[in-house]
């Protein structure tokens, strides 16, 4: 198993042992994050009213939306996922992009055909170049 070079090959985690050792020892590794959900956007305050003091990570779910994530008008600009990226400006916070949920028994358009894309190699190929220019266009740091 693995790639020629190295790296682990399409499907393949890495080992618990693997990933263990990639932290240094009595490093104790804590997150206080926020879960921004852009399909309840018009029912919840405006990213301009978070208090990010102490939060080390945002997340944000599910960039399912264009007008929501990229246009609706919000806090000065357009797209609340602009805004939260903007509010996270020049502080270590971290902004990731949550993928897939089961909210609502699933009918989250962002979850909807999560595990057929999964199953694919193309589907899984395509999903990943999309997350990258998505994650280039708005800076973001990771994806959970």
């Amino acid at each position: 198993m693995g790639s020629s070079s190295g790296g682990l090959g399409y499907g393949e985690l890495p080992s618990t042992q693997n990933f263990m050792q990639r932290s240094e020892p009595g490093i104790v590794l804590r997150w206080n994050a926020v879960y921004y959900a852009n399909w309840r956007a018009n029912d919840i305050p405006p990213p301009s009213s978070l208090n990010l003091g102490h939060v080390s990570h945002i997340f944000y779910a599910f960039a399912c939306n264009e007008w929501v994530d990229e246009n609706q008008p919000v806090d000065g600009t357009e797209g609340y996922l602009r805004a939260l990226v903007q509010r996270k400006r020049n502080t270590d916070i971290k902004m990731l992009l949550s993928i897939g949920g089961t909210g609502n028994g699933g009918d989250i358009v962002g979850s909807k055909h999560f595990a057929a894309v999964a199953r694919n190699k193309t589907a899984v190929e395509r999903f990943i170049s999309s997350a990258k220019e998505l994650a280039d266009k708005f800076h973001l740091d990771g994806f959970d």
